[in-house]
């Protein structure tokens, strides 16, 4: 389908200008650069009770100027006045129900299931494409056939749609995804993934319920190379209370460290990536120890602060310093300490120091 112009759209809410309300992308070419025409993009959007938001993500996809989009809004049986608003953009819809489903993944693969695009995203309810983002990621797609996805830096905005800061990524492969010794994250509202590479890694993980963008990076990135698209941001990411990285704090920090512990064992995991100095690994087992600790839970908290310690002892201890909690370790030191060494001596299980995830 050709994306919808601004006058074909239903009008905005009164009172909502700017982009995407009364501003649309300049329209692509016809054909690409080389002759070729345009690739079809199919972008799904899976939604759940975000009414507040979802009108100005659809809006957003559809005012694209893009000659072959196909868009997908899977909605989980949102009770809060979301289905009306899908209901009004139903012509330039290729497909969207209201239905319960099994969480976030389930939604975004039924509607990858039924995609028919050469490429593949998805943009949660709260997010927004930016002008010409569809146009920009294909075409960087199609001048690097070697990449099986392209990401971008992000511009950041609070639940009132007020520009926060723009977040830069930076180039990414697997050694940066499982070590994290450079702090750069892929973004995902601004990720376009080539069909053949998504479906050969298996799509999302449906048993995640956080961090499944991370385990799909990762399965990529072992076997693909990931493109950058240098300050060109692809979309505006929202950041506000009701977020699961929000309410869902345990859950996310428990899945981010299986999701890295499940990427280190990976058979196609390159040699030299391990937990020893592995910066990602490292932090997410502080994180856990941390929040255990607020919650006076100080057995789990010496023991992913063993695992972390372990991995990264010198920067553990700079971390612990900086977030002002190292008197709450004090008392802890000397049962790390001796732990430590029996583990060293082989008389006691190393376990304690390498976490299992759904601990």
């Amino acid at each position: 389908m050709r994306s919808p112009t601004l006058n074909e759209l239903p009008p905005p809410p009164p009172g909502k200008t700017g982009w995407p309300w009364n501003e649309e992308s300049p329209a692509v070419s016809e054909a690409m650069a080389d002759g070729s025409p345009w690739p079809r993009v199919t972008i799904v959007t899976p939604s759940y009770n975000q009414g507040q938001f979802i009108e100005e993500t659809i809006r957003s996809v559809l005012l694209q100027g893009y000659p072959n989009l196909e868009y997908i809004i899977m909605d989980g049986g949102s009770s809060d006045g979301s289905v009306d608003i899908i209901r009004k953009y139903d012509p330039w819809l290729a497909y969207w129900v209201s239905e319960p489903d099994r969480g976030q993944s389930h939604a975004v693969n039924k509607g990858w299931e039924r995609a028919t695009g050469e490429i593949w995203a998805w943009l949660n309810s709260d997010d927004l494409y930016l002008p010409g983002a569809i146009g920009r990621a294909v075409e960087a797609l199609w001048n690097n056939p070697g990449n099986a996805l392209v990401h971008s830096d992000v511009i950041c905005i609070d639940e009132t749609s007020l520009c926060m800061k723009p977040y830069r990524s930076g180039p990414i492969d697997a050694k940066e995804l499982l070590m994290g010794n450079n702090g750069r994250h892929i973004l995902q509202p601004t990720v376009f993934i080539r069909r053949v590479a998504l479906w050969a890694v298996g799509g999302l993980d449906e048993s995640l319920h956080m961090a499944m963008d991370l385990d799909l990076w990762i399965k990529l990135a072992l076997s693909y190379r990931l493109g950058y698209l240098e300050g060109q941001p692809l979309a505006i990411s929202r950041y506000q209370p009701l977020q699961k990285t929000n309410t869902m704090k345990l859950e996310g920090l428990i899945c981010s460290l299986a999701v890295l512990e499940r990427g280190l064992q990976n058979p196609l995991c390159p040699a030299g990536i391990t937990y020893r100095g592995n910066n990602a690994y490292a932090q997410a087992c502080l994180e856990m120890a941390i929040y255990y600790m607020s919650y006076k839970n100080y057995k789990n908290s010496l023991s992913y602060f063993g695992s972390a310690w372990k991995s990264q002892p010198v920067k553990t201890m700079h971390r612990l310093a900086n977030k002002g909690v190292v008197g709450l370790y004090r008392w802890m030191m000397p049962q790390a300490i001796q732990r430590f060494i029996a583990c060293l001596r082989g008389t006691e299980n190393q376990g304690w120091l390498i976490r299992d995830a759904g601990h």
